[in-house]
C-alpha cells in the first residue's frame, strides 16, 4: 500500500511538472533543446509535452499568402527562441499576422514571435535569427548543427547547455546556468 501511494505521488508530480507547448499550423518546429525535430513527428501535431525548465526552440513561420490567382508560399528565416516553462503549464506560440507581402517583408525585418501562457500573458523570451547560408538548398541545411554552433557563439539567445549531443530534446532546466546579464533579460 505504501509503495502504491509513493508511486501514485511520483506519477502525479511528474504530470504536474510537465508543460504543454502548443504549435499552430503555420509554425515549423526545427530544433528543440539542441535536437533536430523530425518534421514527420511534428507535422500535424498540435502540441508537445516539455519538462519544466528552460527551453530553446528553432522555428520558421510558413504561410500561404494570397497573391492574385497563385498564392505565394512564405517561409521566414529560422528564429531561435529561449524561454522558461518554470511558472506555466501551457505555452502557446503566437505567430505574427502575415496576410500579404508587406506583412511578410515587415516580419523579415522585425521578426517577433510571441509566447503566451495559459492565462494569455506574454512570456519573457530571448530571440534571435539563426543565420543560414542562403546558397544551400533547404534539404541540405543542418539546423541542429547550426544551433549547436550558435549556442557556442555566446550570442544573445545562446544556451551552451544544449550543445551536448547526449542531452534529450525535452530535458528541462532552471535559470541557474544562465549568465546574470541573460537572467535579467529573461525574467523582466
Amino acid at each position: 500500500m505504501k509503495y502504491c501511494l509513493t508511486l501514485a505521488f511520483l506519477l502525479l508530480s511528474a504530470a504536474a511538472s510537465a508543460t504543454t507547448l502548443h504549435l499552430p499550423g503555420d509554425i515549423a518546429l526545427l530544433v528543440l533543446d539542441g535536437k533536430r525535430v523530425s518534421s514527420s513527428l511534428v507535422r500535424g501535431a498540435e502540441q508537445i509535452e516539455l519538462n519544466t525548465g528552460v527551453h530553446q526552440i528553432v522555428l520558421q513561420v510558413e504561410k500561404s499568402i494570397p497573391r492574385g490567382d497563385i498564392p505565394l508560399h512564405y517561409l521566414s528565416a529560422p528564429l531561435i527562441i529561449t524561454f522558461s516553462t518554470e511558472a506555466t503549464r501551457h505555452v502557446t506560440i503566437q505567430p505574427p499576422a502575415i496576410n500579404n507581402v508587406e506583412d511578410a517583408k515587415f516580419f523579415d525585418t522585425h521578426p517577433l514571435i510571441t509566447l503566451r501562457n495559459e492565462h494569455g500573458q506574454v512570456l519573457p523570451v530571448i530571440s534571435d535569427v539563426l543565420h543560414v547560408d542562403s546558397a544551400l538548398p533547404a534539404n541540405k541545411i543542418n539546423y541542429e548543427q547550426l544551433t549547436r554552433e550558435y549556442n557556442l557563439s555566446g550570442q544573445k539567445a545562446a544556451l551552451p547547455r544544449f550543445t551536448q549531443s547526449s542531452a534529450p530534446a525535452t530535458q528541462g532546466g532552471r535559470f541557474s546556468w544562465l549568465r546574470p546579464d541573460r537572467l535579467r533579460q529573461v525574467v523582466q
